[in-house]
């Protein structure tokens, strides 16, 4: 793999990198490296560097790169838009220093996202091909329960953290009977995306409308 690009630093603190990717590239930068070394700088914060990867039905793979490279940032910045209206039911002081990205994971893994709680910051990977983009915030909840509560686990506080982002925004509460059942596993629920397989390659045909940002509204 070729250098990074000159903006990107791997001893810069993690809100840095997070800005970084939020960023549109300079026109200059090709698309498929600058997707490459996002894909590499997602490695590296997950949880298992082997779930970041597109899945065998982004062909050709190079059609997704160059999607990615052009336009993932712009993804970034909306599930960053979601993930600050969730930290803004925070007291400034008691905010979690929590950053977001989205991520290719590997259909294998069995998950749309993932929170790394033990990385600073608290790190929110989200898979936006796996689910409607109107219920991109309940999958952000989720992960960010996981962040709040510094557990992988959907026991009581992790309940507790999804109730308070839950009431804050008006999304629906578990039931009461969740801890005894599976349900806070897949809590807030989230509709699949019937397009996946297909989400990477037309990132750079998606018109305003898809890429506006989803808000609580939507769901």
């Amino acid at each position: 793999m070729s250098e990074p690009p000159a903006i990107l630093s791997h001893d810069s603190p993690g809100f840095h990198l997070a800005k970084t990717w939020q960023r549109e590239p300079k026109a200059e930068i090709d698309p498929v490296v600058w997707a490459a070394h996002y894909l590499q700088a997602l490695r590296d914060l997950a949880v298992q560097a082997d779930w970041i990867t597109l899945d065998d039905g982004a062909t050709p793979p190079t059609a997704a790169l160059i999607g990615i490279g052009q336009h993932v940032h712009a993804i970034n910045c909306q599930l960053d838009r979601i993930l600050q209206h969730f930290l803004a039911c925070f007291e400034i002081a008691q905010q979690p220093h929590v950053q977001v990205f989205a991520a290719p994971i590997i259909a294998k893994a069995g998950i749309d996202g993932f929170c790394n709680f033990q990385h600073h910051p608290i790190t929110l990977m989200i898979d936006p091909s796996r689910i409607l983009a109107a219920d991109w915030p309940h999958l952000v909840a989720h992960e960010l329960a996981h962040g709040i509560a510094r557990s992988g686990g959907h026991g009581r506080r992790f309940k507790q953290a999804l109730d308070h982002l839950c009431l804050a925004h008006d999304l629906p509460l578990a039931p009461d009977n969740s801890l005894e059942t599976n349900v806070l596993r897949y809590w807030p629920p989230c509709r699949k995306n019937p397009s996946r397989d297909r989400f990477w390659l037309e990132l750079g045909h998606l018109g305003p409308l898809h890429m506006n940002q989803p808000t609580l509204a939507d769901t």
